[in-house]
């Protein structure tokens, strides 16, 4: 291990967190090599990842700063970097290229403000301010799901137009609470999504 320190830092919590970049890495992999299916799975199951890391560390005590920075690069990844390329392996460019290039960039203006400033409290509710970037992500394979079926077109502004809004949603002052209805929702209907495109685009 002295020859390699950052491994005396991994434990279970931290092991979950590298799982969701191996899954972001291979997504943005599948889609360049045109395996559109297989590359909206992987994306989709690194959303998951990004819940069970946080309760595994608070169950075991492994809450560490290290584990905090590393949530923060794998959300980077497979929230921000992901969900672009998806869109691009779906045909979504031209004009809405710059829509693709504008949601990366404020994912991770919205990650580094996080890491700044954490939650905010309202009415005594915890709450994010601006868009998560894990909901953005989620939300694009709703938004994924019901573009598969339409015509080219309409698939470049529906995804192109969604990824556009949910790149100033991201770094809004609007604040959204950590835990609710919205949240459990949202895990109920994205593996339905996953499930509907890869019908079509397995």
């Amino acid at each position: 291990m002295k020859n390699f320190p950052v491994l005396e830092q991994l434990n279970a919590a931290s092991l979950v967190t590298s799982l969701s970049v191996v899954l972001g890495t291979l997504a943005c992999h599948l889609a360049l090599t045109g395996q559109l299916g297989a590359a909206v799975l992987c994306g989709a199951l690194a959303l998951p990842c990004d819940v069970f890391d946080g309760q595994l560390a608070r169950r075991l005590k492994q809450v560490s700063a290290f584990g905090g920075f590393l949530d923060s690069l794998a959300d980077a990844v497979s929230f921000c970097l992901v969900p672009p390329m998806l869109a691009h392996a779906m045909g979504v460019g031209g004009a809405w290229t710059a829509a693709l290039v504008a949601y990366s960039l404020t994912g991770v203006w919205r990650l580094a403000r996080f890491m700044e400033t954490g939650t905010v409290v309202v009415d005594g509710r915890e709450c994010f301010q601006g868009l998560p970037t894990a909901h953005g992500a989620a939300l694009f394979y709703l938004v994924a799901a019901g573009a598969a079926g339409l015509p080219a077109g309409a698939r470049n502004v529906l995804v192109g137009g969604y990824l556009a809004a949910a790149a100033l949603a991201m770094i809004h002052g609007f604040t959204i609470p950590k835990q609710g209805w919205h949240t459990r929702l949202l895990w109920v209907l994205v593996p339905v999504a996953t499930v509907a495109s890869l019908v079509r685009w397995w």
